[in-house]
């Protein structure tokens, strides 16, 4: 027996809700731990690590799901990192604050959201 909820024409079943449940943990989770190190770190350096889930994707897809990342992910993983740097931290900002390692779980939360 599978539970079903009718949502007009959309149909979920148990797994669906079980699923939507998981993300919107690892969403909240995710924005949490963000609002948490924007306490005591800039808003640009929080932008660059929380840009760092999209480059944090295909390391993960290697490490845990065993996917092969070809070279040229690699270097685009590398230049994006390289460019996100450049585009949110200034000189001044390259001293770590303790908000920098919240915000780089949320960056791994979202990653994996």
């Amino acid at each position: 027996f599978v539970a079903k909820l009718m949502l007009g024409r959309i149909v979920l079943d148990s797994a669906d809700l079980k699923r939507g449940i998981i993300l919107g943990l690892l969403l909240t989770a995710g924005n949490g731990l963000q609002q948490l190190g924007l306490v005591t770190t800039t808003a640009g350096k929080a932008g660059f690590i929380t840009g760092l889930y999209m480059v944090f994707i295909p390391i993960m897809l290697a490490i845990f799901w065993r996917r092969k990342v070809r070279i040229a992910v690699l270097a685009g993983v590398a230049l994006a990192t390289l460019g996100l740097y450049f585009l949110c931290v200034s000189v001044n900002d390259v001293a770590p604050a303790l908000g920098d390692l919240c915000v780089l779980g949320c960056a791994v939360i979202f990653s994996f959201h």
